[in-house]
């Protein structure tokens, strides 16, 4: 049997292991710039016809889920444009980099070979 000051040790510190992971991944420490002006036909949900899911937010958050070949999901991440012709997805060291070939006209663009439609 435990002793209850033991157990009462325990148990704060796992409350504080809790409360400390919350106050780290309110933004989970990634720093998101908003979508710059130029780059405002980007944001909205997108379906790649390879299956591929993206969503880009005004906020510079945004998420991207590939499940052709080798699967990757980043959720949450920080959406980054590298020059004109790369958009990063990025989230603690993991990160999907998309080469531009058509930017956004309409509902219609194409990355890294794979065309997208707006949902």
């Amino acid at each position: 049997m435990m002793n209850p000051t033991r157990s009462a040790f325990f148990a704060a510190f796992a409350l504080a292991l809790v409360l400390a992971a919350q106050g780290c991944c309110g933004n989970c420490g990634i720093e998101k710039t908003p979508i710059p002006e130029d780059k405002q036909a980007f944001i909205g949900n997108w379906t790649g016809e390879n299956g591929t899911d993206l969503s880009i937010n005004g906020d510079g958050s945004g998420s991207v889920k590939i499940t052709k070949g080798v699967s990757k999901e980043i959720t949450g991440g920080a959406v980054t444009f590298e020059g004109k012709d790369k958009l990063k997805i990025g989230l603690f060291g993991l990160e999907h980099i998309f080469n531009i070939d058509e930017a956004p006209e309409g509902d219609a663009m194409k990355l890294s070979g794979e065309s997208f439609e707006k949902k």
